[in-house]
């Protein structure tokens, strides 16, 4: 996915994520969209969907493997900083 428009939106299944995911993807962003479940609607070919449960990133090592593994699937993706 080549886009300099790239929003990261949690939450992406449902409630306010979803809306987010589709009100940024009618602006013309791409969108990856990380949730525990898969969005069953939203069917954009500028989105991406990352099955993941944050909630069970325990540790800062656990965090750090999961941005680097998201960077290594998006091409001209940069982790700036790992806090």
């Amino acid at each position: 996915m080549k886009n300099k428009n790239l929003i990261i939106i949690t939450g992406s299944s449902g409630g306010i994520g979803k809306e987010l995911s589709e009100f940024f993807l009618e602006a013309g962003y791409s969108v990856i969209g990380i949730d525990k479940s898969p969005n069953k609607t939203i069917s954009d070919n500028k989105f991406i969907q990352i099955e993941f449960n944050l909630e069970e990133v325990k540790s800062e090592e656990a965090f750090k493997k999961f941005l680097i593994d998201l960077e290594a699937k998006i091409d001209n993706m940069k982790v700036l900083s790992l806090i």
